[in-house]
């Protein structure tokens, strides 16, 4: 997967589910389940990214501040993806709502960072 989130399971009262099924597993048992499989797909989220790095991208600006941009690339959903950090130089003119085009720099995990590309 590109992005997952990960939550364990509760039984819902009154739930056909926890009717019948009840919540088997101990709380603990659950934790170790989640944290495994976050930290595998921590690892193949970082590496889908790694490959993005050097590539170019449009980006949709999210905030901008003196010194860069918080954008989202169209693989980010607002709110539960990542974003793309931009370093932006002095006199930008980067505003929010704007797509830019940038380049990636730089991944991790959930993030991505870029600069921007320069228009001629």
């Amino acid at each position: 997967f590109d992005h997952l989130g990960v939550f364990t399971f509760s039984a819902r009262p009154g739930t056909r589910a926890a009717d019948e099924l009840g919540d088997p597993v101990s709380q603990e048992i659950k934790e170790l389940r989640a944290e495994a499989l976050h930290d595998l797909q921590e690892a193949v989220s970082l590496d889908r990214h790694d490959r993005l790095v050097g590539t170019q991208d449009d980006v949709l600006v999210d905030a901008v501040s003196a010194r860069g941009a918080v954008a989202r690339g169209r693989r980010f959903c607002p709110d539960v993806d990542g974003v793309v950090e931009v370093s932006l130089p002095e006199g930008h003119g980067w505003l929010p709502g704007d797509f830019r085009r940038g380049t990636y720099t730089a991944a991790g995990p959930y993030d991505l960072f870029a600069e921007p590309v320069t228009e001629k």
